[in-house]
């Protein structure tokens, strides 16, 4: 049944890296989820070669492994939220307890003793204090990285709001999902190894049996919108350049607007929307608002946070929900469907219109079209 899993684990990542090698340009964003490819691959060729031979090598293979699949995950959910898209060198840090075991376990096993082959089996099956505290402790060091970037990645949610009106390609919700789960696999082998280190469980098969296949279901959530949104990585690198370089170009610029100045920045603001409709560009960003109104993104920024008590994206969407409430209720646009009406509103796909809707309205727009019918 494990190498069964195993070999699952290993198909998937063969049709991901197959996936990834025929994408034409590829970006950073790409080499990362090839290391984390080889990484999972490594990890579960070692549990089919510890199956097979277990020995010095196929242990010291299989145990580093089983470490090393979090540092490029990390590094890439990092540089998926990150404004310039570039890895930081103060990223590396993350690495350091892989750096610590990876010397740690080549000294113990391949320069300070010679195991023998029952006394690797007993380093597999029943290891000494030392490892445990190695292996709990990247439990708990992995547990710690999650929340830390669930944090980070919150942050960044909430940052992303003041720039842009479409937020649904770069906010990834999925990543977030992810996330929980990788964090919930770590759990979930400190739960499991606990009961067969205490003796309640009598083989070792069977707490890797439960970690390798919520690997499997984790790595297939992963595959899947790696496959399904890693475009949105590079839509995101693109869209955030451009904030990035505002924000650098302004940086000794910006200054605090006076209360009558914002006041009078926002009546341009609400002409903007109210008499332009400049909502109806569904990937309006704030960018494009202080270009027509030839101000700092700082300071429009500002101001509508000030005067509205909104963000950016909250204010646009207020207004096109309000048009799209209009036009729902409106007789002549009988003949047209709801995702139609939607699109004119500014809206740019169904998910996120019935999404934005329902949190303002508390109705989906098909159930306040037939309330107002």
């Amino acid at each position: 049944m494990l190498l069964f899993i195993n070999i699952i684990g290993l198909t998937l990542l063969a049709i991901f890296m197959l996936f990834l090698l025929n994408k034409h340009e590829k970006k950073t964003g790409d080499r990362l989820l090839v290391v984390i490819i080889i990484a999972f691959a490594c990890y579960f060729l070692s549990e089919i070669w510890i199956q097979i031979d277990l020995n010095a090598w196929s242990f010291a293979f299989q145990s580093l492994f089983s470490f090393y699949i979090l540092f490029p995950f990390i590094l890439y959910a990092l540089l998926l939220i990150d404004d310039e898209y570039k890895i930081k060198p103060v990223w590396w840090w993350l690495g350091s307890y892989d750096v610590v075991y990876t010397v740690f376990i080549i000294s113990d096993l391949l320069i300070l003793n010679d195991y023998t082959t029952a006394q690797i089996r007993e380093l597999y099956e029943a290891p000494p204090l030392i490892y445990h505290i190695f292996y709990k402790g990247h439990m708990l060091y992995s547990i710690g990285v999650l929340i830390w970037y669930l944090r980070k990645l919150k942050v960044y949610q909430l940052k992303i709001r003041d720039y842009y009106s479409n937020i649904e390609q770069i906010r990834f919700e999925w990543l977030k999902y992810f996330s929980w789960s990788y964090l919930t696999v770590n759990s979930l082998s400190m739960a499991v190894f606990l009961p067969y280190n205490f003796g309640y469980i009598a083989s070792i098969e069977i707490p890797f049996l439960v970690i390798n296949a919520a690997f499997v279901l984790w790595l297939f959530y992963f595959i899947y919108h790696g496959i399904k949104q890693y475009t949105r990585a590079n839509f995101q690198s693109q869209e955030k350049t451009t904030a990035t370089e505002a924000t650098k170009a302004e940086k000794y610029q910006s200054s605090s607007l006076s209360d009558n100045e914002m006041d009078g920045l926002y009546d341009q603001v609400k002409d903007l929307f109210e008499t332009e409709q400049v909502f109806h560009n569904p990937e309006l960003k704030i960018q494009h608002l202080a270009e027509m109104l030839n101000v700092t993104v700082h300071n429009i920024s500002q101001t509508i946070n000030s005067k509205s008590g909104k963000s950016f994206y909250d204010l646009v969407n207020l207004y096109r929900v309000e048009q799209f409430k209009e036009l729902l209720c409106n007789p002549e646009k009988n003949r047209f469907t709801i995702l139609a009406l939607g699109f004119e509103s500014g809206f740019n796909s169904k998910a996120s219109m019935n999404r934005i809707f329902k949190q303002h309205v508390g109705q989906t727009p098909k159930e306040y079209k037939l309330a107002h019918a």
